[in-house]
Parts: structure tokens; C-alpha cells; sequence
């Protein structure tokens, strides 16, 4: 990815998925962990799913603590 500034100077930036392409390429040796396609499909799912988790369980604590927060102060003030 080639990213530019104002200045007109343009960055190459790798991405997560440039760099374990780069490992899967550059293995060598016997007896060495080998990194295939499916491992960089797992490791890419991981990082999406953890990321919609994330998300999610936020929003379900920010829900409960707005539900929370709003009987509490219909029990101190007396209303329902």
C-alpha cells in the first residue's frame, strides 16, 4: 500500500497480510514451522471476529449501564 503525504513524499506500507505472505514465501529449512494459506485465513478471521466481539460486548455494557443508570435514578427521585 502506497500512502502519500502532503509533502509529496509517498510511504510504501505493508499490510498484516503482506507480511505473513512474506513468511509463507520465505521458509526454508527442515523442521521449520511451516505458515500455509489456510493459517493466514485462520489468523485474518481471528482478528475480524475479535474485532466484531469487541464491538459488540461494548455495546451490550453500554446498554446494561444505561438501563442501570436510569432505575437508579427513578428509584431516588420516586418516579416510574
Amino acid at each position: 500500500m502506497i500512502i502519500s503525504s502532503p509533502g509529496g513524499h509517498n510511504k510504501t506500507m505493508k499490510t498484516i497480510v503482506d507480511v505473513l505472505l512474506k513468511i509463507v514465501k520465505e521458509q526454508t529449512g527442515f523442521g521449520a514451522a511451516q505458515l500455509g494459506h489456510n493459517n493466514i485465513k485462520a489468523v485474518l478471521l481471528d482478528l475480524f471476529i475479535g474485532g466484531i466481539d469487541t464491538s459488540s460486548i461494548t455495546m451490550v455494557w453500554g446498554n446494561g449501564r444505561t438501563s442501570y443508570e436510569a432505575s437508579s435514578d427513578e428509584e431516588s427521585t420516586g418516579r416510574s
